[in-house]
Order: structure tokens, then C-alpha cells, then sequence
């Protein structure tokens, strides 16, 4: 319930990107919500089907303002928002089937 209330205006007002989709990669399933002034973002990777040897992934986030420096909620990964869509962000420590990420992406203040 806590996880619902404090995604629930972001999933509601955002706007949506999908980003990979399992029908087409037969690997993972992976979409985003980022909110209307970029401020914030929530990815959401689900891996369908992992293969040998397959232990992370990059994906290269959409919608994200590129000048903006952003932090993997939960760490000390900061990043630019170029970074995030260009050269991707990894997924990591992923080992078998319908394994799923959540990734909160919060703008860092302005200096």
C-alpha cells in the first residue's frame, strides 16, 4: 500500500514511454513513467526469459530532460539525463525467469 501511494501520482500524471517490449526482444519487458516537468521518473524492467550467461542489461530511458543530473533512488548512482537515454543505465544481478526492477530516477537539485 505505501508503494501505491507514493508512485500513485507519478504513474497517474506521467507521461508514458515504453522502451522495450518482450514480443519484439523475447528477452524482457521494460517501460517508464516520467513526470511532466522531468523532475522524476519510474522504470519498471521485468526479464521474461534469461538466458545462460545473461546477468545484466543497458536500457536507454526516454522522456528524460538531458541537461538534468538524476539518482537511482536507493544508491550513489547519479547520472546525467543524456547519459540515461544515450548510453543507458545496467540492470544488474539478474538470474533467471520474471525477475523485475523498480528504478526511481529523482533529479538532483540545481547547484
Amino acid at each position: 500500500v505505501a508503494m501505491y501511494h507514493k508512485y500513485n501520482d507519478l504513474i497517474r500524471r506521467g507521461d508514458y514511454y515504453r522502451i522495450a517490449s518482450w514480443r519484439e526482444n523475447h528477452r524482457y519487458d521494460c517501460w517508464a513513467v516520467v513526470a511532466k516537468d522531468q523532475r522524476e521518473a519510474l522504470v519498471t524492467f521485468v526479464q521474461v526469459l534469461g538466458g545462460a550467461n545473461e546477468h545484466s542489461w543497458r536500457i536507454r530511458c526516454k522522456g528524460l530532460d538531458p541537461l538534468c543530473r538524476y539518482r537511482v533512488e536507493g544508491t550513489d548512482q547519479i547520472m546525467s539525463g543524456a547519459a540515461l537515454m544515450y548510453a543507458g543505465l545496467q540492470i544488474k544481478g539478474l538470474r533467471g525467469d520474471f525477475i523485475g526492477r523498480l528504478i526511481h530516477l529523482l533529479a538532483e537539485p540545481e547547484v
